[in-house]
């Protein structure tokens, strides 16, 4: 047996161990088998090449060639489908029409071999048989193709290792990569290159010179861990890809050892901070030091807030924690310092600082006064208007009880059931004795976290006094009203009165009685003056009425209402009808009448909803201009329906109506011999329709 067949056969044996070796680490692994599969086509090559060696006839010899195709022929597909998996190509991967391809292809050249279009015939050397390349397209169709492959092989490797995370994956590909471009380059010049310019003085021996690669797979395993994990492998990769910063110092305090998230914590590069000293890295150099130097007294972990400075020169603020590395029970080998970056919970605390500060000067500004109250009513906090309205200095009041500092009982009661939860957003009103004048006030209580409570206490006696003169001055309008009324009913009886007693008095009456009824005409006289002059003081002034375009009136109610609307989230559909004929109307009274519509949708649909929707539409039906105000709210009972228009009907809490609002709307429409009236039905909103009459002259709107 020659000396190039031992080397074939050797080398079949290599990979046959090779694949053993593989397989035997993470067999499951995808990548191991392709490994495994990769390796296999040169076994079958090498294997099939030392017998074509020493084949006993050329025919012999072209046998055991085209069997050994199946592996030169397949090793292209095996090395791209092995580095896209370790290049993580995952997508490509799964393209089955890609993977159907490479099939086919390996399949093609196979056959194409098979039928003697690629190795022809074979010659006898000093080597043993050697088989010859044909001429023909299919020969240099194979060379296309392995050279294409071969080089998206080593594109897919140079790609690893330049997004390699670790100095172990870059050992890795850059060691892949040069086994397999040696490999490729040696084996190309034997078997391809040589055999162009028919150069036999070299033997054959691509699949022996694939060894390298192999052996370069192989040295990975064992020494980098690529396929397998090892407790070395582990470590180190824990070291290199753990999220926090980790430096290892010497006893000296200079670095030896800086993982990947101190490189990208500094953005340095690992040789420049290489046996530099620690406090080069640290704006503080003294605290560096005190850290380095209690950390070696105690023997223990010391937690340290430090600032890291960058290769930039900025300040990146890190807990840090100093344990040492001991040789033996009194020899300090080092330290390990590892460094959490904290630039975010230091945003945070100051986030925190200045919204605390914010809240600080909100219950400062508060006019009202504010407690915080604790589960044991106790007083946590009082702002600055508390000490205004209250007497007491801050050491007299804060952990004091409530009942203490302000003795009402109705109020001590409201608060400890509000602490209990017996009731929540609870409001009281008291009065309470300040400076010498009787106050009133209004104790809202709001929930907080851990159990304590928020009172605030509002000074309502301006309020309280506006609402008496308010009160009292709408009984007085309603008295005026009441006495123009009895005015109208005093004015007719009186009118007849004199009438009739003129009318007596001109006759022929005796003087007895004729006396009588002067004095009686007189009396009515005068009475008759006194209602004129409570008529004249009652009654309203004429409006001024003018042509109008009534959708101009309600865009300027809406102007009015449009931050409203904003804040309240109320959106507002227009369908106005163009050509709208002019309306005869006081255009401050019917901007009245549609404010008050306006305003009495919007309340509706806010407290039911909190948002609503209100869609206006102007229209002329025959001879009137039809307004109309559809609202999305909760509608109106139909046992209340009838009555919204009553003087002083409302279904609003105290103080948030008076009822006058939609019987003056009422009075000034029929003043305009227009009509007003309610649509409703509940839960699917109400609409309000204003009928106005049209003067005939038609405009553009």
């Amino acid at each position: 047996m020659n000396t190039i067949a031992i080397l074939h056969f050797s080398s079949f044996l290599a990979d046959i161990l090779l694949i053993i070796l593989v397989l035997s680490k993470r067999r499951e692994a995808t990548l191991n088998r392709l490994c495994a599969l990769f390796i296999s086509t040169f076994a079958v090559w090498s294997l099939f090449a030392g017998l074509t060696a020493i084949a006993g006839s050329a025919q012999e010899a072209m046998i055991f060639t085209n069997i050994s195709a199946i592996g030169w022929c397949f090793a292209p597909a095996a090395s791209l489908w092995f580095y896209l998996t370790l290049a993580k190509k995952i997508n490509v991967l799964s393209n089955k029409a890609l993977t159907a391809l490479f099939v086919f292809v390996t399949l093609f050249f196979i056959y194409e071999q098979w039928t003697g279009n690629l190795l022809d015939r074979h010659v006898e050397t000093v080597f043993g048989w050697a088989g010859v390349w044909s001429n023909s397209i299919y020969s240099y169709a194979y060379y296309t193709y392995f050279s294409i492959t071969s080089m998206i092989s080593i594109w897919l490797i140079v790609g690893f290792w330049r997004k390699a995370e670790t100095a172990r994956q870059k050992k890795q590909a850059l060691l892949l990569l040069v086994t397999g471009v040696v490999t490729l380059v040696l084996g190309a010049i034997t078997d391809a290159l040589f055999r162009i310019i028919d150069f036999q003085v070299v033997p054959r021996g691509a699949d022996i010179l694939f060894m390298i690669l192999g052996i370069g797979l192989v040295y990975s395993i064992s020494k980098y861990g690529l396929m397998s994990i090892t407790p070395t492998v582990a470590s180190d990769e824990i070291l290199s890809t753990m999220n926090e910063s980790l430096i290892l110092l010497d006893a000296r305090g200079n670095i030896a050892f800086t993982n990947r998230a101190t490189l990208d914590l500094l953005n340095i590069r690992d040789k420049e901070l290489h046996n530099s000293a620690f406090k080069s890295i640290v704006a503080d150099k003294k605290k560096a030091e005190e850290l380095l130097d209690e950390t070696r007294k105690t023997g223990s972990a010391i937690n340290r807030e430090l600032s890291y400075v960058s290769k930039a020169g900025a300040l990146i603020p890190v807990l840090v924690t100093s344990a040492v590395i001991k040789q033996s029970a009194d020899e300090i080998a080092g330290f390990v310092i590892s460094a959490m970056d904290i630039t975010e919970r230091k945003r945070v605390e100051a986030e925190i600082r200045a919204q605390k500060e914010l809240i600080d000067n909100i219950l400062e500004s508060i006019p009202s006064s504010v407690l915080v109250i604790s589960k044991e009513a106790r007083i946590v906090l009082a702002n600055r208007a508390f000490y205004r309205d209250f007497p007491g200095t801050p050491l007299e009041v804060e952990g004091r009880l409530l009942s203490e500092v302000i003795p009402i009982e109705v109020l001590s009661r409201q608060v400890s059931a509000a602490l209990s939860g017996q009731v929540h957003n609870a409001d009281s009103e008291f009065r309470h004795m300040v400076h010498g004048r009787n106050r009133i006030f209004v104790a809202s209580m709001l929930p907080m976290q851990k159990e304590d409570l928020l009172l605030v206490l509002s000074d309502v006696t301006d309020d309280r006094e506006r609402q008496e003169r308010l009160s009292l001055a709408d009984r007085l309008a309603s008295v005026g009203k009441m006495s123009s009324g009895i005015a109208h009913e005093l004015n007719n009886p009186l009118t007849s009165i004199i009438g009739l007693s003129q009318l007596l008095l001109d006759e022929e009456i005796p003087a007895e009685y004729k006396e009588d009824l002067s004095a009686i005409y007189n009396e009515a006289v005068r009475a008759s003056n006194v209602v004129k002059n409570l008529l004249t003081f009652a009654r309203k002034h004429p409006p001024i009425r003018r042509a109008t375009q009534i959708g101009n009136v309600i865009e300027d109610v809406l102007k009015l209402r449009a931050y409203e609307h904003r804040l309240t989230n109320i959106q507002v559909d227009r369908h106005f009808e163009d050509y709208l004929p002019d309306v005869t109307v006081d255009y401050f009274q019917m901007q009245q009448v549609f404010l008050n519509i306006i305003l009495n949708a919007e309340s509706a649909m806010s407290e039911a909803n909190n948002r609503g929707s209100l869609t206006i539409t102007t229209q002329r039906i025959n001879g009137s201009v039809v307004v109309s105000f559809r609202d999305d709210g909760p509608g109106i009972a139909k046992e209340i329906l009838p009555r919204i228009f009553d003087p002083f009907f409302t279904t609003k809490e105290v103080g948030k109506g008076t009822g006058l609002g939609l019987s003056i709307c009422y009075g000034i429409v029929s003043n305009h011999n227009g009509k007003i009236y309610a649509q409703s039905e509940p839960g699917k909103g109400t609409e309000f329709v204003v009928e106005l009459p049209v003067n005939g002259q038609v405009t553009e709107k």
